[in-house]
């Protein structure tokens, strides 16, 4: 109504924000962690893990799944990719690098007769 001023309230954040807000959180931390699984490998450990995770994301299926997926917002597709792709290449530097950790069984000495 003219004369009339609306107080002023806080707008309350909107799901999808929020939503959006907790992903990016979620992939930094996953980030992280990727980060401290690369720990003690060299370039080429690396590199391999990459390509062992792309070739079982394909094999799996699992790239064709978000293409035929019928979502209504393409970055919910683009965000579950992310952090699929991110935490399997996680998990398979965790196990290159418990491998690289692993002692290393001694063979049995033979002594001379």
């Amino acid at each position: 109504m003219p004369g009339q001023t609306r107080s002023k309230s806080k707008a309350k954040p909107r799901p999808a924000i929020e939503a959006r807000k907790d992903v990016a959180a979620f992939r930094e931390s996953r980030w992280k962690t990727l980060d401290r699984n690369s720990v003690g490998l060299s370039g080429a450990d690396v590199v391999k893990a990459l390509k062992v995770v792309s070739d079982d994301i394909y094999h799996a299926g699992i790239d064709e799944a978000y293409i035929e997926a019928p979502v209504k917002d393409q970055r919910n597709v683009a965000d579950a990719w992310d952090l699929t792709w991110v935490t399997a290449l996680s998990v398979d530097l965790r196990r290159r690098q418990q491998t690289l950790r692993k002692p290393r069984a001694k063979k049995p000495s033979r002594r001379a007769r």
